[in-house]
């Protein structure tokens, strides 16, 4: 599970593929365990290779890797909070607040929560009047990715209960479980993503924490970036070769 990731993004780079391929893609790039793991069949062998997938297989890009939806989990079951904090840090770039002091916790020996489905409690909790600005924000995104449990099998069932995978975001999109969350991405947020793919690249590339002072030339590089195409190897020779890295 800690290779895949790094696998899938070599791949991409080492084809000058498209980052877009991280939301969603045609295919993984998985060893015999994984694809065992994920019931993708004729997969032989400990290495990784590209393997060209149907979108039953409820996979593509790296949103459906089992090392992502495995760290956002807690360990037993998904955990759609931690999922959806990492959609917005890590993909939109777009961290919510700091959750405000003395925020109730869950009450697992009330009969009435335990009864509930995960993303009932969710509901119930989201109500409080503390919970609720940086809930009805963070929430929905996780929930979309309800059909993968803590280590990232697909499922459409929890216990006797379909799984409930679909959300409305704080502006009302509507997303149907996890193809309707990559669908939306793709259509609706694709310069956000590409700004928030130069962001995190500026800053692993300058071994510094990015400022305001940096805004014009990371609007000037994602301009290019999305120009080419959105290719991961364009966009470490257009950082390379900006004035933020030639200056820094």
């Amino acid at each position: 599970m800690e290779q895949e990731p790094v696998a899938f993004f070599k791949e991409v780079l080492s084809n000058n593929r498209s980052v877009m391929d991280f939301i969603h893609s045609d295919y993984l790039v998985i060893n015999q365990r994984l694809a065992n793991h994920y019931r993708v069949a004729n997969v032989h062998g400990p290495h990784f290779r590209k393997v060209p997938i149907q979108q039953r297989a409820n996979r593509g890009g790296l949103l459906t890797n089992a090392a992502v939806l495995a760290i956002n989990s807690d360990g037993k079951d998904s955990n759609p909070l931690k999922r959806g904090v990492w959609m917005l840090e890590r993909i939109l770039h777009d961290p919510p607040p700091p959750p405000p002091p003395n925020v109730p916790e869950v009450d697992l020996t009330d009969p009435k929560i335990l009864q509930m489905t995960l993303k009932e409690r969710i509901a119930d909790h989201r109500n409080k009047p503390a919970c609720y600005s940086c809930h009805s924000r963070i929430d929905p995104w996780g929930i979309a990715f309800e059909n993968y449990d803590a280590l990232g099998v697909y499922r459409t069932r929890v216990g006797n209960k379909p799984v409930d995978a679909t959300s409305r975001l704080f502006n009302q999109q509507e997303l149907s479980g996890i193809l309707g969350l990559k669908r939306y991405l793709l259509q609706d947020r694709q310069d956000q993503f590409a700004r928030a793919m130069v962001s995190k690249l500026a800053a692993y590339a300058l071994g510094r924490s990015l400022t305001f002072s940096d805004h014009t030339e990371l609007e000037e590089i994602t301009r290019r970036f999305r120009e080419r195409g959105d290719r991961l190897g364009d966009l470490v020779d257009i950082m390379v070769s900006s004035k933020l890295f030639q200056t820094h």
